[in-house]
């Protein structure tokens, strides 16, 4: 049934993703691929390997599962990898949790039901992407319940702040950077990953635009031009994307020689870093396949480094 769903509603148009009947599908394949690797124990990447056998079964009723066959095979493959990067930890995680509130009980030697925190259960969801019907489910496997209330006030919060990083950003709230995105830039744009190493060095670096990705659309454009905030995907970069607890790296991308952007955060997934900002001057352009020279604020981040390194070893001795 959960394989079926996907397949079809992917054939129709829709994509997994964060919003709307989007996340209705992320949900329903999460659940799917945490209950086949956790209780069936199969293989990693078993699930988009369901897909021919749904095209079997229902091609004749629904045709457009075989003429998108590899199209929905791409979706699912990529979404499920991004999930199956944190699906280990993250019911590593939720194991931890439930372990210490059953111990919790046990000295204390109450027979009140256990509640897993709100905070713990949007930990879950924000760190290891599991949204809350599924740690529901885990939950209840485990005699426990999970506190909604908790987490919705956990999430409005976050949403909040999210709402005032991304003014101070420049703007960029509601861009995506998921499994469609990347999906499309190996398959369709044939865009390599972006070669990061740089980022832990000081050298500026030359590079080439081979994606722009509008914020208005979240779809990939062929040029750009005004004072829009756009995320630039480029072949190599010295940027540091958030990650780890850092901020990332903030900066100017020049481009052609011709034209500034400003670089105000910096996204990576799958591999592929997004150089999200604007343009200083509302006549900059750019095109894919430009060549830029890659500018990172090293001072900003030397100073960042420094508080990130400062905030483990003041955590170390509570570890």
């Amino acid at each position: 049934d959960h394989i079926r769903t996907l397949s079809i509603s992917i054939a129709d148009g829709a994509r997994p993703g964060n919003e709307g009947r989007e996340y209705v599908l992320r949900r329903v394949l999460r659940r799917a691929v945490r209950y086949g690797r956790e209780v069936l124990k199969a293989n990693e990447g078993f699930f988009s390997k369901l897909v021919p056998i749904v095209v079997k079964i229902m091609r004749d009723v629904f045709p457009e599962l075989e003429k998108y066959q590899a199209k929905i095979t791409e979706v699912i493959a990529e979404e499920e990898a991004s999930f199956g990067r944190t699906l280990t930890k993250g019911i590593e995680r939720f194991k931890k949790a439930s372990k210490q509130l059953i111990a919790s009980q046990v000295k204390t030697k109450e027979k009140k039901p256990l509640v897993l925190s709100g905070q713990e259960a949007f930990l879950l969801w924000d760190t290891f992407g599991f949204p809350v019907d599924l740690t529901e489910l885990m939950a209840a496997e485990h005699n426990l319940s999970v506190d909604t209330d908790g987490f919705k006030k956990a999430m409005e919060e976050a949403k909040e702040k999210s709402r005032a990083g991304g003014k101070a950003k420049g703007g960029a709230v509601g861009m995506r950077f998921e499994a469609e995105q990347t999906a499309h830039l190996k398959s369709t744009l044939k865009v390599g990953v972006t070669a990061d190493k740089p980022k832990f060095g000081t050298q500026d670096v030359n590079a080439k635009v081979c994606a722009i990705l509008s914020s208005k659309t979240n779809a990939f454009i062929d040029k750009h031009q005004g004072d829009k905030v756009v995320a630039l995907v480029l072949d190599s970069t010295s940027f540091y994307a958030e990650m780890g607890g850092q901020v990332a790296d903030s900066g100017v991308i020049e481009i052609a020689g011709k034209a500034s952007f400003e670089v105000t955060d910096a996204k990576v997934a799958a591999g592929y870093v997004f150089h999200v900002g604007k343009f200083s001057d509302a006549s900059g352009s750019v095109n894919v396949g430009d060549s830029c020279l890659v500018k990172v604020d090293y001072s900003r981040r030397q100073k960042i480094s420094n508080n990130h390194t400062c905030t483990h070893l003041l955590k170390q001795p509570h570890v």
